[in-house]
């Protein structure tokens, strides 16, 4: 049986949301992000209950969430990531869902 890993990225006016079920990926993606765009804020980070962060909103983009939710699409692909589909809702911006199959 084949097993994924999953990312739903969200751009909203406040900012990009982001769930995804790999911590280290959230965590590399981060610290890239961060390299890019030092003037970043990270808010509202979740954890699962085994400790493992599954969610962050990234704030502070100036004025270029939309860019960003763009680069982190490609990084994402980059590493594997396939986008499953992108759903535009009015109220709630744009979402990005993609999946990456598992080594286990």
């Amino acid at each position: 049986m084949e097993h994924y890993d999953y990312a739903r990225l969200t751009a909203t006016s406040f900012g990009i949301d982001i769930n995804i079920t790999d911590d280290a990926e959230l965590k590399a993606l981060m610290t890239e992000l961060n390299k890019l765009h030092p003037q970043m804020s990270v808010s509202n980070i979740d954890r699962l209950p085994g400790g493992e962060l599954f969610y962050c909103r990234i704030k502070e983009l100036g004025g270029r969430d939309s860019a960003y939710l763009w680069w982190i699409v490609k990084y994402l692909c980059r590493r594997g990531w396939e986008p499953l589909g992108a759903v535009s809702v009015t109220a709630q911006g744009v979402w990005e869902q993609l999946r990456r199959k598992t080594s286990d």
